[in-house]
Order: C-alpha cells, then sequence, then structure tokens
C-alpha cells in the first residue's frame, strides 16, 4: 500500500503542499508499519470476502462513492469495500477521474458560503 500522510510529528510532500497527520495516534496509529498493516488487512480481508461470496456480486460502475472515514478500526472495513469497487472500475477502464471532496471536519462549513 502505498501511504500519504505523516507519523507523530514529521511531514510528507503530497502534491503541492506538506500535509500534517492531525489525528496519527488517536484516530489511527501513528507508527507507519502499524498503519500500513491495518490499511492493507482492510483492503486484503475486503478482496478475499469479495473472492469467496457465494452471491452474485453486481458489476456495476460505480457513479459516486462515499467513504466513511471515521477511526479506521470503525469504518476500515466499509472503505476498504468502497475503494475495491473504485479500483476495479479504474482498471477496467470506466473510470479516468476521481475528484475527492474533503471538508474539513474541525472547519465551520457555514463560513464557506459567507
Amino acid at each position: 500500500m502505498q501511504m500519504m500522510g505523516t507519523s507523530g510529528s514529521s511531514t510528507k510532500r503530497i502534491g503541492g503542499y506538506f500535509r500534517r497527520a492531525h489525528h496519527a495516534g488517536s484516530w489511527y496509529s501513528d507508527s507507519p508499519k502499524e498503519l500500513d498493516t491495518m490499511l492493507s488487512s482492510f483492503l486484503e480481508n475486503a478482496q478475499i470476502e469479495l473472492n469467496t461470496a457465494t452471491t452474485t456480486t453486481s458489476t456495476a460502475i460505480p457513479r459516486s462513492v462515499v467513504v466513511p472515514h471515521a477511526g479506521y478500526s470503525y469504518s476500515g472495513k466499509a472503505a476498504a469495500f468502497s475503494y475495491l469497487a473504485l479500483k476495479e472500475a479504474v482498471q477496467m477502464g470506466e473510470i479516468e477521474a476521481i475528484v475527492v471532496l474533503h471538508p474539513s471536519v474541525g472547519m465551520n462549513v457555514g463560513m464557506l458560503w459567507k
């Protein structure tokens, strides 16, 4: 898995800016290795579950995905299924671009409309 973000007090460059991992150590591990292991296991387990499902799965291409983003221990499994659906669509050539809308949880959203 390719990790984005940071651990502890260090920062990593993402795109054109630096992003500090504000919640490392609280909502998710501050250890890059532990975080990578956790996220990778969510994705691997979701793939295994999809591969062994006895019911027919849909081959529909997602037009949008709302991915939960609470602490990974709470929402990681559901998020993994969402990301796998996007991955399959990209690999099939059905999706050319992904737009991420990410309002800040700590920001007063009402301020955006003034």
